[in-house]
């Protein structure tokens, strides 16, 4: 269940990326989240919670993942041959992404500021969606597999709108599967105990 929910969340990174830099070709993502220290309202950084990074080819297909910090079993770097490219098909305002053996890998759904991301057919509920400003700059981020709403405070951004540095402010909104595995008292207990702030830094080179 670990891993699937690490493959799943790295796979949605991996989409949202693509889909963010579609001005220049991104060749390398690396994410590092901090824990945050706060003085006096003001937060600085403490010891990193997760690390990664992402390389892709010029076609857009990915070249490695190096999962370097948080990541169970994936410390060392793991690279793929350039791939045919997924084909996307247009219909309004869904996208459909097909692999290269046209299989239907997900959907990407744009509604006013926000976008949402279905795994497969079914829309019974987005794996993920952001919200965006209107120049297209990420202001939060929701992954259901890890009932995490991430909201991006104080952020900065690169002249692609990549946010270069952001302070995290994570809340936990349950999902179906916890409101059958918890009860109310429970649920609040972790609304609580898993509200947190980070820091997150990221750096991009382009092709």
């Amino acid at each position: 269940m670990k891993q699937d929910i690490f493959y799943v969340s790295i796979f949605i990174a991996i989409f949202f990326s693509c889909k963010q830099s579609e001005n220049k070709a991104l060749k390398t993502e690396t994410i590092t989240i901090y824990e945050a220290i706060e003085n006096n309202g003001k937060y600085s950084k403490g010891n990193i919670n997760t690390k990664y990074s992402l390389g892709f080819h010029p076609n857009g297909s990915q070249r490695f993942f190096a999962g370097l910090v948080g990541y169970e079993g994936t410390k060392d770097t793991t690279f793929y041959e350039e791939s045919k490219q997924n084909e996307v098909k247009k219909e309004g305002n869904k996208s459909f992404i097909y692999s290269p053996s046209n299989e239907l890998i997900g959907v990407y759904v744009e509604k006013s500021d926000t976008s949402f991301f279905y795994l497969g057919e079914s829309f019974d509920r987005p794996d993920s969606y952001e919200i965006r400003d209107n120049k297209g700059r990420l202001k939060s981020r929701y992954e259901y597999i890890l009932g995490e709403l991430r909201t991006y405070t104080n952020a900065i951004f690169n002249d692609q709108n990549l946010c270069t540095y952001a302070i995290l402010e994570v809340d936990y909104i349950p999902t179906g599967v916890d409101s059958l595995i918890y009860n109310e008292i429970e649920l609040a207990k972790r609304r609580v105990e898993k509200r947190k702030k980070l820091i997150y830094e990221a750096e991009y080179t382009f092709y």
